[in-house]
């Protein structure tokens, strides 16, 4: 059984480790966006970029998102002004 005063002591310990992680994923974020706001400058088209992915038949999973992925994706969004 969870106790609440527990709970929120052991949570205070690692309140640190939740700032690292925030301020690591606001990071990787920002770096995210800029690479897809300067995806332009490097591939002319929207078809240069699927020629630089792995073709389909090579037993590698495949590239597009999955249902789930973006079930989680859509609900995060709004949270970080995706």
């Amino acid at each position: 059984m969870l106790h609440k005063g527990k709970l929120q002591a052991a949570l205070n310990l690692k309140r640190g480790q939740f700032s690292a992680f925030d301020d690591s994923f606001s990071d990787q974020l920002n770096a995210y966006r800029h690479a897809l706001e300067t995806l332009y400058t490097r591939y002319a088209s929207s078809t240069h970029v699927e020629h630089m992915l792995p073709p389909d038949n090579i037993g590698m999973p495949p590239y597009a998102p999955t249902r789930q992925y973006r079930h989680a994706a859509s609900r995060c969004a709004p949270q970080y002004g995706i």
